[in-house]
């Protein structure tokens, strides 16, 4: 679970993407620094573009298919490294490898030697075949050497999120839950997100029906509850809640009372 940013939501690691073909200036054929080391999953192997930085500096590789790019990352390469520091637009496009291309954002990558730029894509551009790094801004001079460019897809994981247990005065045998999410990923209550309480101390777990109760929440977050829910008796109260169907969304905020 990724409990950055004061939420808690499934982790969303990403998956390098391996290119099938590729368009690159990155083609010099001297000094060991070949186009192919550009995505051969190794930092250390330089590849180099032979006109240094240029406006017209970029890589762009086939991914065999669409796929929904959320992270660039770029390397400079260990010997000789990048002259200036260059901005490079991220692109893509459904047509080829040369035409079509549509940006999605930027990012800077550094000068020097070993300097990484990871961009992470805030917004889906969507799904798309081509995808290329090209340059956009800088000094259009000096060494480009690069270690390696690497394009990822997410894939995200579902979440089980157990609260810490309390413990009552009393024997209990009843649960309420209220839980504040993000809404963006469109949820399906009970469904996509769902509750459950245990007043045993989770020998045994008891499904509670969520409902809304305003979608006005802090931030533009829904909150939701439960109803009273049987549970079988005890005196360790908890909620345990899910989401399936890989959707992500983001928990604010939770609550669980017991009776």
């Amino acid at each position: 679970m990724n409990t950055s940013s004061g939420f808690v939501a499934p982790a969303q690691p990403f998956v390098a993407q391996s290119p099938t073909a590729v368009d690159t200036t990155f083609t010099f054929a001297g000094s060991g620094a070949a186009q192919a080391q550009l995505y051969d999953g190794n930092d250390s192997t330089p590849a180099a573009d032979p006109g240094g930085i240029t406006a017209s500096l970029r890589a762009a590789y086939d991914l065999g298919s669409a796929k929904d790019i959320r992270r660039v990352r770029m390397i400079t390469a260990s010997t000789n490294g990048f002259g200036n520091s260059v901005v490079f637009a991220i692109q893509w496009s459904d047509t080829s490898l040369t035409a079509g291309f549509t940006t999605a954002d930027t990012f800077t990558l550094p000068a020097g030697t070993s300097q990484v730029a990871v961009k992470d894509l805030a917004v889906s551009a969507g799904a798309h075949r081509y995808w290329r790094v090209i340059y956009s801004s800088g000094t259009a001079s000096g060494n480009a050497w690069a270690g390696e460019l690497t394009f990822y897809i997410p894939s995200t994981s579902n979440m089980t999120l157990v609260t810490t247990s309390q413990t009552a005065d009393s024997s209990v045998s009843f649960g309420r839950v209220l839980l504040d999410y993000d809404p963006a990923a469109a949820p399906t209550l009970n469904a996509d997100l769902t509750a459950e309480v245990t007043c045993n101390g989770g020998t045994n777990w008891s499904s509670a029906t969520l409902s809304t109760v305003s979608t006005n929440g802090q931030g533009g977050r829904t909150i939701a509850e439960t109803a009273d829910t049987s549970c079988a008796s005890g005196t360790s109260f908890a909620a345990r809640v899910k989401t399936f169907n890989l959707k992500i969304i983001p928990i604010y905020g939770l609550s669980v009372a017991a009776h």
